[in-house]
């Protein structure tokens, strides 16, 4: 069981402002993932592409609707509020364009803070697997 958040909200009422814990309600959060798909969609339309792919990674309910093909216009959606950022290659999915757009780990090791993208091979790779690969 995972456990309850706590929030600390300072008292108006004393003197010297003594912080009150409350706890968070646990039914709140299980509300919350009973909403309609179609809700969720329309919030997902509103996100950053990079916040997609972080969402996606959160919990396997997430992952299967952000990475099915019908959730492909919520992608595409999130993508067009971007200046600049084209649509992805042919044979490429959007959630897979993101992922080479905005992630920063190597494809190989998954070392962190990569920005070299090899578009020809559609990869990011540091140096180490560069040479390696």
């Amino acid at each position: 069981m995972t456990p309850r958040r706590i929030k600390f909200h300072r008292s108006s009422n004393t003197a010297d402002s003594r912080l009150v814990k409350i706890r968070a309600d646990s039914s709140a959060t299980k509300n919350l993932m009973n909403l309609p798909l179609e809700l969720w969609l329309e919030i997902f339309k509103l996100l950053h592409p990079s916040d997609l792919l972080r969402l996606s990674r959160t919990s396997l309910q997430f992952r299967s609707v952000l990475m099915s093909r019908s959730s492909e216009m919520v992608w595409r959606v999130a993508r067009s509020d971007i200046p600049k950022l084209p649509g992805p290659p042919p044979g490429l999915s959007e959630p897979a364009w993101a992922n080479l757009a905005f992630d920063s780990t190597c494809h190989f090791c998954s070392r962190t803070g990569i920005r070299r993208i090899d578009f020809l091979f559609r990869v990011r790779t540091c140096g180490a697997c560069t040479k390696n690969q």
